[in-house]
């Protein structure tokens, strides 16, 4: 197969299909039913909803691009870029080298490696993987495109979150107050997020301020454990309000801070060369 048959068959992949009037989500559940769900965490996750800029803004979001740096005891240990294209249900995923950061940085290499992944949400058997501008066997490519999609589900749900509580497979529960403390100075009320069987596992405690409506904290609890971030520097894109900065308060508290800082957030249409492959 030519390399020009190559790249015809990524397009057709990867290119988006009919125009569509709302985003592409997970196939089933089919929808979201608030009447199933506890009505005062429905008329809380609304207050907050308003406060962010709306859910009506939220669901008009077509595209969404950010960076993200993950520092560990001050030094960055991981890099990632994400495009999301919500509306066709695409991800373009670029992974930083760390190493070869270092290498640059002493004078061993003059380029930084990128691992680069393009493919389909909801059909990731099909997609693309390069790693420093070339394809990768085809025996590693699913290993790259997993690891895209777990990151996105990690990176692209924490700096999100707020807005995806009505999303389809989402259940919620009113779980009471907390009184006032350093992460909520004017108290919070918290909203349990649980999901539909192959949704979703784990458990998400949105401690939402009873001031102002908005999130100060969420704490995730997993398989592997419990862990909490803070909602912090707030910077407003496309009317919408993303907190750009997270601090892990269980690594804060344990020695070792970790923060997330997410950057150069980006709001509007699709731009389709970002998910098609260039090969060289």
């Amino acid at each position: 197969m030519s390399k020009w048959t190559l790249v015809i068959a990524s397009l057709f992949l990867l290119a988006c299909g009919p125009g569509r009037t709302t985003a592409e989500t997970q196939p089933v559940p089919a929808g979201w039913d608030a009447s199933q769900r506890d009505p005062q965490a429905v008329e809380l996750a609304d207050k907050m909803l308003a406060a962010l800029g709306g859910a009506a803004a939220w669901d008009a979001v077509k595209q969404l691009r950010f960076d993200l740096d993950i520092e560990s005891n001050g030094k960055v240990v991981g890099r990632f870029n994400h495009s999301w294209d919500r509306w066709n249900g695409r991800h373009r995923y670029e992974s930083t080298s760390m190493k070869s950061v270092e290498a640059v940085e002493r004078g061993e290499k003059s380029e930084v490696e990128k691992g680069v992944a393009m493919y389909r949400l909801f059909e990731r058997e099909r997609g693309v993987a390069q790693w420093d501008g070339k394809n990768v066997p085809s025996d590693q490519r699913p290993k790259m495109i997993e690891e895209a999609f777990n990151r996105w589900k990690t990176d692209a749900y924490l700096l999100s979150l707020p807005f995806k509580v009505k999303d389809p497979g989402v259940n919620l529960k009113y779980d009471g107050e907390v009184p006032s403390d350093e992460f909520c100075p004017e108290g919070c009320e918290v909203i349990e997020m649980t999901f539909a069987e192959g949704v979703g596992s784990d458990t998400y405690r949105l401690n939402i301020g009873k001031d102002d409506a908005m999130p100060k904290l969420v704490e995730l609890i997993r398989a592997e454990g419990k862990s909490a971030y803070t909602f912090g520097k707030w910077t407003t894109v496309g009317g919408l309000k993303f907190a750009t900065e997270r601090d892990n308060i269980g690594a804060r508290k344990g020695g070792s801070p970790e923060t997330l800082t997410f950057s150069n957030l980006e709001i509007g249409e699709p731009d389709d060369m970002l998910y098609i492959p260039r090969v060289r």
